[in-house]
């Protein structure tokens, strides 16, 4: 069968009605938003319309949400923004590497003291240390990943934004993941900033959004142009905003948890049948977690030979942890969890959609027990990057 495709949390594809609602700012309607003809004020209107979609999904106003180049930039944009040397940036043990990287630059360029709070074996954020923490002085901001791009598992929002907020201290909430597999309402509402992404809610990549509540300070992370309400540099991304409305607007049409609960039923048969089968454990299945997300360990089995057979019986999916320079390296989110090294380098995390039918997932649990099986008579124990070797054709 052709390639079963479990990778929708790095990536999603295009939907039709996307794809159509963006061709025409591909084709006649091509003109800059920021002239002051006829045809770029049409285009200004398609964009402004395209900011009331996103508004819509996030329970905001359209002035409130500025068009970035993805979600790495609203990140970016939002934790940027603490400048004041010694300032607390408050954060979790599991976030995306987006907001990672960026809080280690902030700390070494700018002093900036970033606190990580530890998350427990279930991923969830420690609720007890995050309030001792908030009541340090200094606090800035509280950044969180709201739903876990490796395990799904979903923090308690509304809970973390009460806490932060009765100590005076804004949320930024990383939603990338979050949005269209769950819904966000009503604890999206009480966020401070929320960062979002086109391609991982079957939009087109290379636009995302920022939104900033009217009483929430904002610097600007690109000057120049005057583009955003001069919040945002640079002449916009017309098709790619088009493109990200109509993704929010199919999400809010067609909010409700009939389609979640058939993602979730595909997900749990896809666990239950390889736990059933195979010796290997489901990582953050005992906190909330998105309906679409599996990151399963396979104790002895190198994560990236096991990707390499699944590829090649048609399966694809992804590792539970980041490649770097070649060499796999264990996921700080899974060893934040507690898991071993050794087995946060044999996890895989299976990400579905409502695209995801059922012959998919069961050619998933044909092959992947399959997989384990011929790795484990081949490899030796995990000690570093294993080779699989594919016979040449």
């Amino acid at each position: 069968m052709p390639n079963v495709y479990l990778d929708h949390n790095a990536t999603t594809p295009l939907l039709p009605e996307v794809r159509e609602a963006m061709q025409v700012y591909l084709g006649d309607q091509w003109f800059n938003p920021s002239s002051g003809h006829r045809g770029a004020k049409l285009v200004r209107k398609a964009i402004e319309e395209s900011r009331a979609q996103v508004a819509r999904l996030l329970g905001a106003t359209p002035e409130e949400i500025i068009f970035t180049s993805g979600g790495t930039e609203s990140i970016n944009t939002a934790l940027r923004m603490v400048d004041q040397k010694g300032a607390r940036i408050l954060t979790t043990a599991a976030e995306h590497s987006a907001a990672y990287e960026t809080l280690q630059e902030l700390a070494k360029e700018r002093g900036i003291e970033v606190v990580s709070i530890g998350v427990g074996a279930d991923g969830l954020l420690d609720l007890e240390e995050l309030a001792r923490e908030l009541k340090v002085e200094g606090n800035y901001l509280l950044n969180i990943l709201w739903a876990n791009n490796e395990t799904g598992v979903v923090q308690p929002l509304a809970e973390i934004i009460d806490m932060a907020h009765q100590a005076g201290v804004p949320v930024h909430v990383d939603a990338v993941q979050a949005a269209g597999k769950m819904p966000l309402s009503p604890a999206i509402a009480a966020a401070d900033y929320v960062s979002i992404s086109g391609h991982k809610i079957n939009g087109p990549k290379g636009i995302g959004a920022l939104m900033v509540r009217k009483a929430r300070r904002f610097s600007s992370l690109i000057s120049g142009g005057g583009q955003e309400q001069k919040r945002r540099g640079g002449t916009e991304n017309v098709p790619g905003i088009i493109g990200l409305g109509k993704a929010c607007e199919l999400i809010v049409d067609g909010a409700g948890d009939e389609g979640l609960s058939s993602v979730a039923a595909k997900r749990d048969r896809l666990e239950k049948g390889l736990t059933d089968q195979l010796e290997c454990r489901v990582n953050g299945n005992e906190a909330p977690r998105l309906a679409n997300t599996s990151s399963i360990t396979f104790p002895g089995c190198h994560a990236e030979g096991l990707l390499l057979l699944l590829e090649d019986a048609g399966l694809i999916c992804s590792t539970g942890s980041a490649c770097s320079t070649g060499k796999l390296q264990p996921s700080r989110v899974l060893t934040a969890m507690g898991l071993s090294r050794a087995d946060a380098k044999s996890t895989l995390r299976f990400s579905l959609s409502q695209l995801t039918t059922d012959q998919e997932i069961d050619h998933a649990l044909e092959v992947i027990p399959k997989a384990v099986a011929k790795l484990k008579s081949v490899q030796s124990p995990i000690a570093g990057p294993v080779v699989v070797y594919r016979p040449k054709s």
